[in-house]
Protein backbone atom coordinates (compact mmCIF):
# COMPACT_ATOMS: atom_id res chain seq x y z
CA UNK A 1 0.00 0.00 0.00
CA UNK A 2 1.21 3.39 -0.70
CA UNK A 3 1.93 6.01 1.68
CA UNK A 4 0.52 8.98 1.62
CA UNK A 5 3.00 12.14 1.50
CA UNK A 6 2.07 13.66 5.00
CA UNK A 7 3.65 13.09 8.43
CA UNK A 8 3.72 15.10 11.72
CA UNK A 9 2.94 18.80 10.52
CA UNK A 10 2.43 17.81 6.89
CA UNK A 11 0.16 18.77 4.55
CA UNK A 12 -2.77 16.24 3.12
CA UNK A 13 -4.13 16.46 0.23
CA UNK A 14 -8.28 15.60 0.12
CA UNK A 15 -7.83 13.19 -2.91
CA UNK A 16 -5.01 11.18 0.08
CA UNK A 17 -7.58 12.41 3.42
CA UNK A 18 -10.32 10.37 1.43
CA UNK A 19 -8.42 7.25 1.10
CA UNK A 20 -7.23 7.33 4.81
CA UNK A 21 -11.04 7.16 5.92
CA UNK A 22 -11.74 4.77 3.36
CA UNK A 23 -9.29 2.65 4.76
CA UNK A 24 -10.15 2.51 7.89
CA UNK A 25 -13.75 2.25 7.43
CA UNK A 26 -13.26 -1.11 5.81
CA UNK A 27 -14.28 0.89 1.96
CA UNK A 28 -11.04 0.22 0.14
CA UNK A 29 -11.18 -3.38 1.29
CA UNK A 30 -13.82 -5.62 3.12
CA UNK A 31 -12.84 -7.19 6.13
CA UNK A 32 -12.25 -10.82 7.12
CA UNK A 33 -13.09 -9.93 10.87
CA UNK A 34 -16.30 -10.65 12.65
CA UNK A 35 -19.12 -8.34 12.46
CA UNK A 36 -18.94 -7.95 16.44
CA UNK A 37 -15.20 -6.69 15.70
CA UNK A 38 -16.35 -4.74 12.85
CA UNK A 39 -18.87 -2.74 15.13
CA UNK A 40 -16.37 -2.10 17.81
CA UNK A 41 -14.05 -0.78 15.21
CA UNK A 42 -16.29 1.31 14.17
CA UNK A 43 -18.06 2.33 17.28
CA UNK A 44 -20.55 0.73 16.12
CA UNK A 45 -23.47 1.56 12.56
CA UNK A 46 -26.29 4.15 12.63
CA UNK A 47 -29.57 2.22 12.91
CA UNK A 48 -32.46 4.54 12.75
CA UNK A 49 -34.84 1.99 10.43
CA UNK A 50 -33.85 -1.73 10.93
CA UNK A 51 -32.13 -2.29 7.40
CA UNK A 52 -29.55 0.16 6.98
CA UNK A 53 -27.31 -1.74 9.82
CA UNK A 54 -27.02 -4.81 7.76
CA UNK A 55 -26.49 -3.03 4.31
CA UNK A 56 -23.67 -0.82 6.22
CA UNK A 57 -21.84 -4.27 7.41
CA UNK A 58 -22.22 -6.07 4.25
CA UNK A 59 -20.35 -3.71 2.38
CA UNK A 60 -17.87 -3.73 4.51
CA UNK A 61 -17.42 -7.62 5.50
CA UNK A 62 -16.55 -10.18 3.86
CA UNK A 63 -19.57 -12.89 3.17
CA UNK A 64 -22.13 -11.03 5.45
CA UNK A 65 -24.99 -12.94 5.91
CA UNK A 66 -28.40 -11.37 7.73
CA UNK A 67 -27.74 -13.94 10.33
CA UNK A 68 -24.69 -12.67 10.88
CA UNK A 69 -25.93 -9.18 12.57
CA UNK A 70 -29.34 -10.90 14.04
CA UNK A 71 -27.62 -13.85 15.79
CA UNK A 72 -25.60 -10.81 17.72
CA UNK A 73 -28.45 -9.05 18.70
CA UNK A 74 -30.56 -11.88 19.83
CA UNK A 75 -27.27 -12.74 21.61
CA UNK A 76 -26.92 -9.84 23.65
CA UNK A 77 -23.12 -9.35 22.52
CA UNK A 78 -25.07 -6.48 20.49
CA UNK A 79 -27.80 -3.62 21.20
CA UNK A 80 -29.85 -1.06 19.19
CA UNK A 81 -29.76 1.68 21.17
CA UNK A 82 -29.83 5.74 21.10
CA UNK A 83 -26.15 7.24 21.81
CA UNK A 84 -24.35 9.22 19.55
CA UNK A 85 -26.06 12.28 18.82
CA UNK A 86 -28.77 10.86 20.71
CA UNK A 87 -30.29 9.11 17.46
CA UNK A 88 -30.62 5.16 17.14
CA UNK A 89 -27.21 3.30 16.74
CA UNK A 90 -26.64 -0.71 16.45
CA UNK A 91 -23.10 -1.14 18.54
CA UNK A 92 -21.49 -3.43 20.69
CA UNK A 93 -23.17 -4.15 24.07
CA UNK A 94 -19.94 -3.52 25.96
CA UNK A 95 -19.27 -0.22 24.15
CA UNK A 96 -22.66 1.21 24.95
CA UNK A 97 -22.47 0.19 28.48
CA UNK A 98 -19.15 2.27 28.89
CA UNK A 99 -20.34 5.27 26.80
CA UNK A 100 -23.65 6.05 26.89
CA UNK A 101 -24.14 7.52 30.64
CA UNK A 102 -21.10 10.20 29.08
CA UNK A 103 -23.70 11.05 26.60
CA UNK A 104 -26.56 11.78 29.19
CA UNK A 105 -26.22 15.76 28.76
CA UNK A 106 -26.94 15.42 24.88
CA UNK A 107 -30.06 13.67 26.02
CA UNK A 108 -31.17 16.34 28.38
CA UNK A 109 -30.07 19.08 25.60
CA UNK A 110 -32.22 17.00 23.03
CA UNK A 111 -35.62 16.90 25.09
CA UNK A 112 -34.84 20.76 25.80
CA UNK A 113 -34.47 22.03 22.41
CA UNK A 114 -37.14 19.83 20.76
CA UNK A 115 -39.69 19.59 24.01
CA UNK A 116 -38.81 22.16 26.38
CA UNK A 117 -41.54 24.91 25.49
CA UNK A 118 -44.54 22.00 25.17
CA UNK A 119 -43.18 20.73 28.82
CA UNK A 120 -43.42 24.01 30.06
CA UNK A 121 -44.99 23.08 33.60
CA UNK A 122 -44.19 19.59 33.80
CA UNK A 123 -42.48 17.79 36.37
CA UNK A 124 -40.10 16.29 34.27
CA UNK A 125 -38.51 14.70 36.92
CA UNK A 126 -41.45 13.31 38.00
CA UNK A 127 -42.26 12.19 34.67
CA UNK A 128 -38.51 10.39 34.41
CA UNK A 129 -38.96 8.43 37.47
CA UNK A 130 -42.38 7.20 36.70
CA UNK A 131 -40.97 5.99 33.26
CA UNK A 132 -37.73 4.57 34.44
CA UNK A 133 -40.01 2.50 37.30
CA UNK A 134 -42.76 1.30 35.02
CA UNK A 135 -39.92 0.40 32.36
CA UNK A 136 -38.35 -1.58 35.02
CA UNK A 137 -41.18 -3.90 35.07
CA UNK A 138 -41.11 -5.03 31.87
CA UNK A 139 -40.26 -4.78 27.93
CA UNK A 140 -42.78 -2.34 26.76
CA UNK A 141 -43.58 -0.88 23.59
CA UNK A 142 -44.04 3.13 23.20
CA UNK A 143 -47.48 2.62 22.79
CA UNK A 144 -47.63 1.40 26.57
CA UNK A 145 -45.73 3.78 27.63
CA UNK A 146 -47.77 6.60 26.57
CA UNK A 147 -51.08 5.16 28.11
CA UNK A 148 -49.02 5.00 31.67
CA UNK A 149 -47.96 8.15 31.51
CA UNK A 150 -51.14 9.98 30.37
CA UNK A 151 -52.84 7.95 33.00
CA UNK A 152 -50.55 9.16 35.58
CA UNK A 153 -50.12 12.75 34.64
CA UNK A 154 -53.25 14.21 33.16
CA UNK A 155 -53.02 17.82 31.42
CA UNK A 156 -50.50 17.28 29.31
CA UNK A 157 -49.86 15.63 25.65
CA UNK A 158 -49.06 11.97 25.92
CA UNK A 159 -46.46 12.72 23.07
CA UNK A 160 -44.63 14.83 25.25
CA UNK A 161 -44.40 12.90 28.14
CA UNK A 162 -43.24 9.86 26.54
CA UNK A 163 -40.24 11.86 25.05
CA UNK A 164 -39.22 12.71 28.45
CA UNK A 165 -38.74 8.74 28.98
CA UNK A 166 -37.62 8.03 25.24
CA UNK A 167 -34.91 10.94 25.50
CA UNK A 168 -33.79 10.44 29.16
CA UNK A 169 -33.84 6.96 29.79
CA UNK A 170 -30.94 4.72 27.68
CA UNK A 171 -33.60 2.39 26.72
CA UNK A 172 -32.63 -0.92 24.70
CA UNK A 173 -34.90 -2.08 21.82
CA UNK A 174 -35.48 -5.63 22.44
CA UNK A 175 -35.62 -8.26 19.37
CA UNK A 176 -37.28 -9.12 16.98
CA UNK A 177 -37.50 -5.25 17.47
CA UNK A 178 -34.34 -3.48 15.12
CA UNK A 179 -33.82 -6.58 13.41
CA UNK A 180 -33.64 -7.08 9.48
CA UNK A 181 -37.24 -5.99 7.80
CA UNK A 182 -39.00 -5.93 11.51
CA UNK A 183 -41.61 -3.15 11.03
CA UNK A 184 -43.77 -3.83 14.07
CA UNK A 185 -43.98 -1.74 17.32
CA UNK A 186 -40.38 -1.67 19.11
CA UNK A 187 -39.99 -3.46 22.35
CA UNK A 188 -38.13 -1.72 25.11
CA UNK A 189 -36.13 -2.68 28.34
CA UNK A 190 -33.53 -0.94 30.44
CA UNK A 191 -29.93 -2.39 30.40
CA UNK A 192 -30.04 -4.37 33.50
CA UNK A 193 -33.52 -5.63 32.50
CA UNK A 194 -32.42 -7.22 28.93
CA UNK A 195 -28.41 -7.45 29.73
CA UNK A 196 -28.32 -7.79 33.33
CA UNK A 197 -25.80 -5.24 33.84
CA UNK A 198 -26.24 -1.40 34.24
CA UNK A 199 -24.45 1.29 32.79
CA UNK A 200 -20.38 2.26 33.64
CA UNK A 201 -20.55 5.39 35.22
CA UNK A 202 -19.98 8.43 32.80
CA UNK A 203 -16.16 9.52 32.25
CA UNK A 204 -13.83 11.31 30.43
CA UNK A 205 -14.06 11.19 26.57
CA UNK A 206 -10.26 10.66 26.24
CA UNK A 207 -10.89 6.95 24.97
CA UNK A 208 -13.87 7.72 23.02
CA UNK A 209 -11.94 10.52 21.06
CA UNK A 210 -8.87 7.70 20.45
CA UNK A 211 -11.40 5.23 18.84
CA UNK A 212 -13.05 8.00 16.82
CA UNK A 213 -9.91 8.68 15.28
CA UNK A 214 -9.08 5.08 14.74
CA UNK A 215 -11.77 4.80 12.75
CA UNK A 216 -12.68 8.39 11.27
CA UNK A 217 -9.11 10.13 11.43
CA UNK A 218 -7.73 12.14 10.50
CA UNK A 219 -10.08 14.75 11.60
CA UNK A 220 -10.95 17.73 13.59
CA UNK A 221 -11.98 18.32 17.49
CA UNK A 222 -15.43 19.49 15.97
CA UNK A 223 -15.48 17.00 13.51
CA UNK A 224 -15.43 14.40 17.03
CA UNK A 225 -17.55 16.72 18.66
CA UNK A 226 -20.13 16.20 15.48
CA UNK A 227 -20.02 12.57 15.18
CA UNK A 228 -20.36 12.20 18.78
CA UNK A 229 -22.77 14.84 20.01
CA UNK A 230 -20.20 15.77 22.84
CA UNK A 231 -19.35 19.27 23.16
CA UNK A 232 -16.34 21.37 24.68
CA UNK A 233 -14.22 18.21 24.28
CA UNK A 234 -11.27 20.78 23.79
CA UNK A 235 -9.66 19.37 27.34
CA UNK A 236 -9.70 15.95 26.56
CA UNK A 237 -7.71 17.11 23.16
CA UNK A 238 -5.55 19.19 24.90
CA UNK A 239 -4.73 15.90 27.28
CA UNK A 240 -4.55 13.76 24.44
CA UNK A 241 -2.31 16.05 22.43
CA UNK A 242 0.90 15.10 23.07
CA UNK A 243 0.20 11.14 21.89
CA UNK A 244 -1.61 12.45 18.55
CA UNK A 245 -0.13 12.60 15.28
CA UNK A 246 -0.82 16.54 13.57
CA UNK A 247 -1.55 16.93 10.27
CA UNK A 248 -3.11 19.58 7.97
CA UNK A 249 -5.24 19.67 5.07
CA UNK A 250 -4.89 21.51 2.41
CA UNK A 251 -6.66 24.62 3.53
CA UNK A 252 -4.39 24.65 6.48
CA UNK A 253 -6.68 23.46 9.26
CA UNK A 254 -5.08 21.12 11.85
CA UNK A 255 -6.22 17.32 11.96
CA UNK A 256 -6.02 15.11 14.84
CA UNK A 257 -4.51 11.56 14.04
CA UNK A 258 -3.65 8.53 16.01
CA UNK A 259 0.45 7.85 15.24
CA UNK A 260 1.38 4.68 12.91
CA UNK A 261 -2.65 4.83 11.61
CA UNK A 262 -2.21 3.94 8.52
CA UNK A 263 -2.21 6.58 5.47
CA UNK A 264 -2.77 5.82 2.29
CA UNK A 265 -1.54 7.00 -0.82
CA UNK A 266 -3.76 9.21 -2.84
CA UNK A 267 -3.04 7.01 -6.12
CA UNK A 268 -4.33 3.57 -3.84
CA UNK A 269 -7.29 2.21 -6.35
CA UNK A 270 -11.21 2.27 -4.64
CA UNK A 271 -13.41 0.10 -5.31
CA UNK A 272 -17.45 0.97 -5.81
CA UNK A 273 -18.78 0.82 -2.50
CA UNK A 274 -23.00 1.13 -1.85
CA UNK A 275 -23.58 2.79 1.50
CA UNK A 276 -27.01 2.56 3.14
CA UNK A 277 -29.24 5.64 4.21
CA UNK A 278 -27.62 7.41 7.39
CA UNK A 279 -24.21 5.52 7.10
CA UNK A 280 -22.15 7.11 9.75
CA UNK A 281 -19.21 7.82 7.22
CA UNK A 282 -21.87 10.81 5.82
CA UNK A 283 -22.32 12.29 9.53
CA UNK A 284 -19.03 11.88 11.16
CA UNK A 285 -17.62 15.43 10.12
CA UNK A 286 -18.13 18.95 9.44
CA UNK A 287 -19.34 20.16 6.66
CA UNK A 288 -16.22 21.24 5.21
CA UNK A 289 -14.02 18.35 6.31
CA UNK A 290 -16.73 15.86 4.87
CA UNK A 291 -16.11 16.90 1.68
CA UNK A 292 -13.71 13.92 1.70
CA UNK A 293 -16.02 11.72 0.49
CA UNK A 294 -19.22 14.02 -0.33
CA UNK A 295 -18.53 16.84 -2.76
CA UNK A 296 -20.32 19.95 -1.44
CA UNK A 297 -22.65 20.26 -4.64
CA UNK A 298 -24.10 17.14 -4.22
CA UNK A 299 -24.65 17.41 -0.35
CA UNK A 300 -28.06 18.67 -0.66
CA UNK A 301 -29.29 15.28 -3.21
CA UNK A 302 -28.50 13.08 0.00
CA UNK A 303 -29.25 15.06 3.10
CA UNK A 304 -32.74 15.71 2.38
CA UNK A 305 -34.92 18.15 4.10
CA UNK A 306 -37.31 15.97 5.47
CA UNK A 307 -34.10 14.27 7.79
CA UNK A 308 -33.36 11.29 5.48
CA UNK A 309 -29.57 10.48 4.55
CA UNK A 310 -29.71 8.61 1.71
CA UNK A 311 -28.39 5.58 0.41
CA UNK A 312 -25.41 6.48 -1.59
CA UNK A 313 -22.72 5.19 -4.21
CA UNK A 314 -19.12 5.65 -4.04
CA UNK A 315 -17.11 5.95 -7.50
CA UNK A 316 -13.27 6.29 -6.82
CA UNK A 317 -13.76 7.11 -3.40
CA UNK A 318 -16.23 9.83 -3.05
CA UNK A 319 -20.10 10.30 -3.23
CA UNK A 320 -21.69 9.81 -7.22
CA UNK A 321 -24.73 8.98 -7.24
CA UNK A 322 -27.71 7.67 -4.82
CA UNK A 323 -29.71 4.87 -4.93
CA UNK A 324 -32.29 2.55 -3.49
CA UNK A 325 -33.51 -1.09 -3.25
CA UNK A 326 -37.51 -1.65 -5.06
CA UNK A 327 -39.02 -4.94 -4.18
CA UNK A 328 -42.19 -6.57 -4.83
CA UNK A 329 -43.06 -10.40 -3.69
CA UNK A 330 -41.24 -11.64 -7.17
CA UNK A 331 -38.74 -9.20 -8.33
CA UNK A 332 -36.18 -6.75 -6.38
CA UNK A 333 -33.97 -4.16 -8.32
CA UNK A 334 -31.24 -1.71 -7.27
CA UNK A 335 -32.10 1.57 -8.59
CA UNK A 336 -29.11 3.89 -9.23
CA UNK A 337 -29.44 7.75 -9.72
CA UNK A 338 -26.10 9.21 -11.02
CA UNK A 339 -25.21 12.43 -9.98
CA UNK A 340 -22.60 12.66 -12.68
CA UNK A 341 -21.57 11.22 -15.85
CA UNK A 342 -19.73 7.83 -14.89
CA UNK A 343 -17.33 5.65 -17.23
CA UNK A 344 -18.98 2.80 -19.12
CA UNK A 345 -16.22 0.62 -16.67
CA UNK A 346 -17.70 2.37 -13.44
CA UNK A 347 -21.59 1.29 -14.23
CA UNK A 348 -20.32 -2.41 -15.01
CA UNK A 349 -18.31 -1.97 -11.49
CA UNK A 350 -21.55 -0.59 -10.01
CA UNK A 351 -24.09 -3.04 -11.58
CA UNK A 352 -21.64 -6.19 -10.23
CA UNK A 353 -21.95 -4.52 -6.79
CA UNK A 354 -25.63 -3.75 -7.11
CA UNK A 355 -26.03 -7.65 -8.20
CA UNK A 356 -23.96 -9.11 -5.46
CA UNK A 357 -26.40 -6.65 -2.96
CA UNK A 358 -29.27 -8.37 -4.35
CA UNK A 359 -28.13 -11.93 -4.15
CA UNK A 360 -27.23 -11.44 -0.10
CA UNK A 361 -30.94 -8.94 0.75
CA UNK A 362 -33.21 -10.36 -2.03
CA UNK A 363 -32.98 -13.98 -1.99
CA UNK A 364 -35.99 -15.73 -4.26
CA UNK A 365 -36.84 -12.83 -6.42
CA UNK A 366 -35.61 -12.14 -9.83
CA UNK A 367 -32.35 -9.54 -9.96
CA UNK A 368 -32.35 -6.34 -11.59
CA UNK A 369 -30.36 -2.77 -11.64
CA UNK A 370 -31.32 -0.14 -13.35
CA UNK A 371 -29.79 3.54 -13.84
CA UNK A 372 -31.45 6.52 -13.72
CA UNK A 373 -28.42 9.05 -15.12
CA UNK A 374 -28.40 12.43 -15.52
CA UNK A 375 -27.77 11.73 -19.40
CA UNK A 376 -31.08 8.92 -19.29
CA UNK A 377 -31.62 5.67 -18.39
CA UNK A 378 -30.08 2.68 -19.01
CA UNK A 379 -31.77 -1.17 -17.56
CA UNK A 380 -29.21 -4.34 -17.11
CA UNK A 381 -31.70 -7.08 -15.82
CA UNK A 382 -30.67 -10.59 -14.48
CA UNK A 383 -31.89 -13.63 -12.83
CA UNK A 384 -31.30 -16.06 -10.21
CA UNK A 385 -28.60 -18.58 -11.98
CA UNK A 386 -27.78 -16.87 -14.63
CA UNK A 387 -24.52 -16.07 -15.68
Amino acid sequence: MARAAAEDGGVISNRALNRATLWRQLLLERTNGSVLDVLRHLVGVQGQAPNPPYIGLWTRVNGFDIEHLTTLLEGKLVVRSTILRATLHVLATDDFLAFRAMMQPIFVRGLQGSWGKALAGADVAAVEAFGRRYMDESPRNAFELRHELAARFPGFDPQELTAVARYLLPLIQIPPSGTWEYHKPTLLAPPHYWLGRGLEPAGTPDALILRYLAAFGPATTQDFQKWSGITRAAEAVARLRPQLRLLRDESGVELLDLPGAPLPGEDVPAPVRLLPEWDNVLLAYEAKTRQRILPEAYRGRVFTNNGLIRATVLVDGFVAGAWKLERTAEAATVVVELLEDVPGAKKEEIEAEAMALLWTFAKGRSHGVEFRAFIGVEKAARVPGAE
